[in-house]
């Protein structure tokens, strides 16, 4: 019940048509009831959310270290079968020569008994030869327990120690591999050699706030690689970096004049791939770009700015409908 509300409400959020458009001049904007009750709901889902991230991370964590915890526990256990397993098997070899020497003594009263002929000495010597074929017995039932014992822990230890080889291959292919640059990615970099450049101390802030950039773009639908996603990146960059960055000629004019559009549309969802027109079959809803960058910072931790924006809009919408009933 649960998937199918938010396949319905996925859906909803989907078919909603966003778009950013510029402020209004200075001393129009007037801030209304609805403009408030969204900002609260904002904070508070934004607050909720952040919230719930918390509590998965830390039961991540404490799960994760509940796993450590019984890796330890059972590694100290398989140390201690080894040790009780080496005892044993020193207790059985002193039994087994203490055994065999006894053995060698009464096969020659045995040997005496026969030779002297004595009814008393053969009826004791067989009595002892009848003992010792019983702990020789016994002796070697419990071998075949001991080795029986020792196979099994080897089993587990190799078993344990394969699920250790196992999850760190798992870690270690989870790590993202490191890409080749691209040709445009090499080209922007040629025209923007600062990126990179840790000897100076501007350059080296310029590369980690463009790095930064960089997720940002990413998360708000655009493809890397692409016209708008680099020119984007000169645009946000050059607005804090003027000096360093150098847009190309003839690349996104609009990047090129530091403006932006008066109408931007937010990225569908992520599986449409690159940045795309969000068209729905329902009206629309404007944020303004201010209300974009306040979003911005409210956004919860975990979530794309696509998918914050959409569940934005979807309240704002409700809001709309009750002042209009």
């Amino acid at each position: 019940m649960i998937e199918n509300n938010q396949a319905e409400e996925l859906q909803e959020n989907e078919d909603l048509e966003i778009e950013i458009v510029d402020d209004p001049p200075e001393g129009e904007e007037v801030k209304s009831s609805s403009e408030d009750e969204l900002e609260n709901y904002t904070k508070s889902v934004s607050k909720r959310i952040n919230k719930l991230n918390a509590k998965n991370k830390q039961a991540e964590e404490r799960a994760a270290q509940l796993e450590q915890i019984a890796l330890a526990k059972e590694r100290e256990l398989q140390q201690y079968r080894a040790y009780t397993a080496q005892q044993d098997q020193t207790v059985l070899s002193k039994e087994a020569e203490a055994v065999e020497a006894k053995e060698a003594q009464v096969d020659d009263l045995y040997k005496k008994a026969v030779a002297s002929g004595d009814p008393e000495l053969m009826s004791k010597a067989t009595t002892l030869k009848n003992d010792m074929s019983i702990q020789k017995e016994r002796l070697r039932v419990q071998a075949s327990r001991q080795q029986a014992a020792q196979a099994e822990s080897q089993a587990q230890a190799q078993q344990y120690q394969d699920q250790g080889q196992y999850q760190a291959y798992e870690e270690q292919q989870a790590q993202p591999a490191t890409a080749e640059p691209t040709e445009q990615a090499l080209t922007w970099h040629e025209r923007n050699q600062w990126y990179g450049n840790g000897e100076d101390q501007e350059h080296l802030q310029a590369t980690q706030y463009a790095y930064f950039t960089h997720f940002n773009l990413i998360n708000e639908g655009f493809e890397p690689d692409s016209d708008d996603y680099y020119g984007e990146l000169d645009s946000r960059v050059g607005k804090v970096y003027p000096k360093l960055v150098n847009a190309t000629p003839g690349n996104n004019k609009a990047v090129q004049n530091g403006s932006r559009p008066a109408v931007q549309r937010v990225s569908s969802s992520a599986s449409s791939g690159g940045r795309q027109k969000t068209r729905g079959n329902r009206s629309g809803v404007t944020f303004s770009n201010s209300e974009v960058e306040r979003l911005r910072g409210l956004k919860p931790h975990n979530m794309d700015m696509d998918t914050w924006l959409r569940h934005v809009a979807k309240e704002k919408q409700k809001i709309s409908a009750r002042e209009e009933m």
